[in-house]
């Protein structure tokens, strides 16, 4: 099968990447209990580039996880 345009246009609208569940502050290290996974794809989706890292900044609650706002 292949994929049509239609799909193409909404794959990223469809899939998931990694909000905050809760406000956190500089330092703080990202677990499966301060994060949940939400509509559209437009940030980190893959477990393992986030789970562990400890934040640059503060975030609040409902943002989405950007890779600028994670230490290396």
């Amino acid at each position: 099968k292949s994929v049509s345009t239609t799909e193409k246009k909404n794959f990223n609208i469809l899939k998931r990447s990694y909000f905050l569940s809760s406000d956190l502050k500089k330092g703080d290290k990202l677990t499966k209990h301060n994060v949940l996974m939400l509509r559209p794809r437009k940030g980190l989706f893959v477990p393992n580039q986030i789970f562990g890292k400890q934040l640059k900044t503060s975030v609040n609650k409902g943002k989405i996880i950007k890779k600028k706002y994670l230490y290396d």
